[in-house]
Formats: C-alpha cells, sequence, structure tokens
C-alpha cells in the first residue's frame, strides 16, 4: 500500500501543477522543495520498514534451515519489528497524503484508497504498535509478556 501510494504520488507531482495561492500559483508541484523532501521521507520510511523484515525474515529463515527452535527473544523481537514496519509504512502513506493536498481525498484518489486500507490494517490487534510494543518492553524488563508471541 505505501510503495502503491508513493508511485501514485511521484506520478501525479511530475506533472501536477498547482492552483493555491500560498505557492504562487502555477508552479509545478515537482519544483517545490517541500514535495522533494516528502517523497523522499516516504521512500526512506517504506526501504527503513523493507530492510527491518528482510533482516527478519532472514534470520528466521537461517534459524529453521540450522534446525534451531525460534527463541522467545527472536519470536518478540519479529512481533514488534512487524507492528514497527506498519508503523513506518503508514508513516510513509500519510506524509504523501499529506502533501497531496485535496486532491488526495477524493473518493476515485488511489492515494485515499491506499491511506484508508493502510490504516485499516494497522488497525489490526496483531500489528498494533501499543500492543506488541508492549509486550517486547515486557520482555526486555525481565517480565513474562502478556500476549502470544
Amino acid at each position: 500500500m505505501a510503495e502503491a501510494a508513493l508511485e501514485y504520488f511521484l506520478d501525479t507531482a511530475k506533472v501536477r501543477i498547482t492552483r493555491g495561492a500560498v505557492m504562487g500559483g502555477n508552479k509545478a508541484m515537482a519544483d517545490l522543495t517541500t514535495i522533494q523532501l516528502r517523497v523522499a521521507e516516504a521512500s526512506a520510511l517504506i526501504d527503513a520498514a523493507r530492510l527491518l523484515m528482510f533482516r527478519d525474515l532472514a534470520e528466521a529463515q537461517a534459524t529453521v534451515e540450522r534446525g534451531e527452535p525460534m527463541s522467545a527473544d527472536l519470536r518478540l523481537r519479529n512481533r514488534r519489528d512487524q507492528a514497527f514496519c506498519v508503523r513506518l509504512l503508514v508513516q510513509a502513506v500519510d506524509v504523501v497524503f499529506l502533501a497531496s493536498g485535496g486532491q488526495g481525498l477524493f473518493l476515485d484518489s488511489p492515494l485515499q484508497r491506499s491511506w484508508r486500507d493502510a490504516h485499516a490494517a494497522a488497525s489490526h490487534i496483531s500489528l498494533n504498535w501499543d500492543s506488541t510494543g508492549t509486550m517486547y518492553g515486557e520482555h526486555l524488563l525481565g517480565l513474562e509478556p502478556k500476549g502470544q508471541y
């Protein structure tokens, strides 16, 4: 969803001309520093989430290939990272959604759909940062984590 939101935003920002008086109007969105910063931020958030998830997947696969059980440390960290990745990706969608202005609000806008879907996915209890973050915090503090991991 985040990748699709960024791709759609890039496609539209490359050709969109502003109408807003605040920016002077009739300026190419792609020429605005704020837009350039937003696409850089969104792409960095997406890359960070991808790297974190691939690291976790590689370590889990290596553990299984060695025939070792997945430790509580690894399982809890992976649960934490899954929720944190969702948090990063929702932030990426939010960045481009807010930068799109009123155009992103239209019901036929793919950006609006990505925003809605990303927030819906993030609402799932298994991907909820407060729930998984609390479990990991309990673990780090030497407490028995409450929840499934």
